[in-house]
């Protein structure tokens, strides 16, 4: 019974807050544009291409284009052998399990053909399938790593852009104002 009333009390005391919610004021003029208009039309709908305007989006494409370039444009020269390093190795690893993978495809398709050669002293078919079919898992996991070295990379050198353009400024200030018509506290944070 104890639970139904601290349950009740909480929806009770949830419904007499009241919260009010201010965003950033715009400053742009009410005025409508026409040439805005035409802008508007010619974007892109699901917003894909928009996210490479400005300088993060610069720093990310360049970084897509060209492993280690955002990371140059962004002025963090230590990070750019870093990310080329990684994308080397994450090909070279891809390149490594790719050969594998054909050798074993390559004896288990002599076998299923008849030829009885012994395959690195395996003369059991469904085992070298079962080899052949790990090489396999083993390639595509590496295609895996390549696209998440090139995406981490292109996604470092865009937050590190935002973040070095973002406005860091120490007035960070906590302020208790009265709601005017209703009972209750208003808390602005501002920073």
């Amino acid at each position: 019974m104890k639970a139904v009333y601290t349950i009740l009390s909480l929806i009770i005391l949830l419904l007499l807050i009241q919260t009010t919610g201010f965003g950033q004021n715009d400053t742009a003029s009410p005025e409508v544009d026409q040439s805005n208009k035409v802008e508007i039309a010619n974007e892109d709908p699901y917003g894909i291409f928009d996210s490479f305007k400005g300088n993060p989006g610069k720093a990310g494409l360049y970084s897509l284009i060209l492993p280690g370039a955002g990371q140059i444009y962004n002025k963090r020269w230590w990070k750019a052998p870093l990310f080329v390093a990684a994308e080397g190795i994450a090909i070279g690893i891809l390149v490594y399990n790719t050969r594998e993978y054909r050798d074993w495809d390559q004896g288990y398709k002599d076998m299923a053909n008849g030829i009885t050669d012994n395959y690195l002293g395996l003369t059991n078919i469904s085992t070298v399938r079962g080899y052949r079919d790990k090489k396999r898992q083993n390639m595509d996991y590496s295609w895996l790593g390549v696209i998440g070295v090139h995406i981490f990379a292109a996604a470092d050198a865009f937050v590190d852009k935002h973040l070095t353009e973002f406005n860091v400024n120490d007035d960070i200030s906590f302020r208790l104002s009265p709601i005017a018509p209703y009972p209750g506290m208003n808390v602005t944070v501002s920073f």
